[in-house]
């Protein structure tokens, strides 16, 4: 009886962990020079309806994007790599970074489900 307890409580929690975040696969190159990061092959995910995190398929390395998940990773609340590391800078010359709200407007989406 522990045994099957045990598992039904193991379960219950994996289950509640993936329906806390949600994602999608996001491929670079079919955004063309839209693509705001340096690497092309990403994964969006919302984490409780709440905060937008990018991924690096290739590293499994996770990036803040919104403000909310932003300031949990500087809070320590959740884990995350500064998101300036990998946001591609404008090919203008002018300093600036290429507009990451595309990549919001996908995470948002997630949230809203």
């Amino acid at each position: 009886m522990k045994r099957f307890s045990l598992a039904v409580l193991i379960l219950s929690f994996s289950t509640l962990a993936s329906a806390a975040e949600k994602s999608k696969e996001l491929d670079g190159s079919s955004y063309g020079d839209a693509w705001p990061l340096t690497f092309t092959s990403a994964k969006v995910s919302c984490v409780n309806r709440l905060y937008v995190f990018v991924y690096n398929t290739a590293t499994d390395e996770r990036y803040p994007v919104n403000g909310t998940a932003k300031n949990a990773v500087r809070s320590g609340k959740l884990e995350g790599s500064d998101i300036d590391e990998v946001w591609r800078k404008s090919n203008q010359g002018n300093g600036q970074r290429v507009n990451i709200g595309p990549i919001l407007d996908e995470g948002f989406a997630l949230c809203d489900r």
